[in-house]
């Protein structure tokens, strides 16, 4: 009787042990997870957007923050810098000179500005400003550079083209930015790692969809006589 109650005992166990562990694989845990990951896959996409607009809103400019793409400004800002930019009025944009450095350093578009415009914004000093018919113009160069932009005519930067004035600095951690942009790896990352979410997602719904064919129900798969037992132990 002794050793018959312990085996008993023993079964209870193994049953409660068996029915937690296939809680963790019911169809509800299943959609638990799928759910979560539709939602992680979600505000990854989407906090970088929000992160972005709040920063348009906060400094009154379409683009909050750039990457110095070279190092025309050394050694006030150097390539790699992360820069944030504030939107000016362009009145109020400071003005300076080739020798004191005392303008506003601006971040600009050379569409239609340059001979040869650039891909990427330049960041340059303002040394010069005028007032062209009702439209400022700035004068721009690099720190680092010889000559003002264009010389020795100049290349005057009218207002609509200002993106914003640089108003704060993070030392080089935009160099992961330049990294990914030049190695075309940032892409492939992404990628790879959203489809492998997909993938995950796809095969938690298949392997469901197959344990439902094969008539495998995991709240009853490992269905012993629990009354019974839980009779019998207590006459131990």
């Amino acid at each position: 009787m002794f050793i018959d109650n312990i085996d008993k005992i023993m079964k209870l166990k193994v049953f409660n042990s068996k029915k937690r562990k296939e809680k963790k694989k019911t169809p509800g845990s299943k959609k638990k997870k799928i759910i979560i990951t539709i939602i992680f896959i979600a505000v990854s996409i989407s906090t970088p957007f929000i992160i972005w607009g709040i920063l348009q809103l906060a400094l009154g400019t379409h683009m909050p923050i750039t990457v110095v793409a070279s190092g025309s400004m050394e050694p006030n800002l150097y390539e790699g810098d992360l820069v944030f930019l504030q939107g000016k009025n362009p009145e109020d944009i400071k003005n300076g000179t080739e020798i004191d450095l005392a303008g506003d350093i601006i971040v600009f578009n050379t569409n239609g500005v340059w001979p040869s415009p650039v891909e990427y914004p330049v960041i340059h000093r303002v040394v010069d400003k005028r007032n062209n018919s009702g439209t400022w113009e700035f004068l721009t160069k690099g720190d680092h550079n010889d000559h003002y932009d264009g010389y020795p005519l100049g290349y005057w930067v009218p207002e609509q083209k200002i993106i914003g004035v640089v108003c704060g600095v993070v030392p080089k951690i935009g160099w992961i930015k330049l990294w990914f942009e030049r190695s075309s790896i940032l892409m492939t990352l992404l990628s790879v790692g959203l489809l492998l979410l997909i993938i995950s997602i796809i095969w938690d719904v298949i392997k469901e969809k197959e344990e439902k064919k094969e008539g495998i129900d995991p709240k009853t798969k490992y269905d012993f006589n629990k009354e019974e037992l839980n009779n019998n132990t207590t006459e131990f």
